[in-house]
């Protein structure tokens, strides 16, 4: 009888398994359009709108938009925001050069964004995608392709020589002062995101994307 018991048990342990599995596909599903992008929601006030979740372990807000203020930082479109718009966070990155730039420099062109490191397998594996977009629209588009320079698992070096050995011609800035990934909450890569000419968050993707799913996004910022 014992033996039958464990057997019913487990085979009840296997249903809700798979039941929970159930809703969370349908979860996701409902998240996500096809393609791995999701549209970004109008601005309300005090809510993040990058897609990411906020660290909040051990107190940290870094990224939010009351402190960007303090700091003296304000969205890209702007401290005066009209309803219904969905300004894109600023930041400072370096590029190669180490000369500063800000996100908020490229307003006027829609802008990729994307966070990556040369250590990350699945950033590796969807960059040919971008290159081959940025051969395409780099002229339309301003690809803003971030790496996350901590200065110990990538450096600005380690970063520079991937992409050299790689052969790629997108432009390449350094998260060295980890701004950038605050202020869009980034805590795991690949993420990236599309904003429209006038600096509003259009769609993000977290997450490897494939080639189709960059051009369906930039579809959607693109001026008509």
């Amino acid at each position: 009888m014992r033996k039958y018991g464990k057997v019913i048990a487990g085979v009840l342990l296997l249903v809700i398994v798979l039941a929970g599995s159930g809703v969370l596909y349908r979860y996701l599903a409902g998240q996500y359009k096809a393609g791995g992008l999701a549209e970004a929601a109008p601005d309300r006030e005090g809510e993040n709108r990058t897609g990411a979740e906020p660290d909040r372990e051990g107190g940290n807000q870094t990224g939010t938009d009351s402190e960007r203020e303090e700091d003296g930082q304000t969205d890209a479109a702007g401290s005066e925001q009209e309803k219904g718009t969905n300004p894109a966070p600023d930041f400072t990155v370096e590029n190669g050069d180490g000369e500063q730039v800000k996100l908020s420099d490229f307003k006027g062109r829609p802008v990729v964004l994307n966070f990556w490191a040369s250590w990350c397998g699945p950033c590796k594996s969807e960059m040919p995608g971008f290159q081959n977009l940025y051969d395409d629209y780099g002229e339309e588009v301003a690809f803003v392709m971030v790496n996350l320079t901590d200065g110990s698992r990538e450096t600005t070096e380690s970063a520079m020589a991937f992409v050299e050995e790689q052969g790629y011609t997108f432009p390449v800035y350094y998260d060295v002062e980890q701004e950038a990934a605050a202020a869009y909450y980034v805590n795991s890569i690949p993420a990236t995101y599309f904003i429209d000419s006038e600096g509003n968050l259009i769609a993000y993707g977290l997450g490897a994307l494939q080639e189709e799913d960059v051009k369906t996004g930039l579809e959607m910022i693109l001026d008509d």
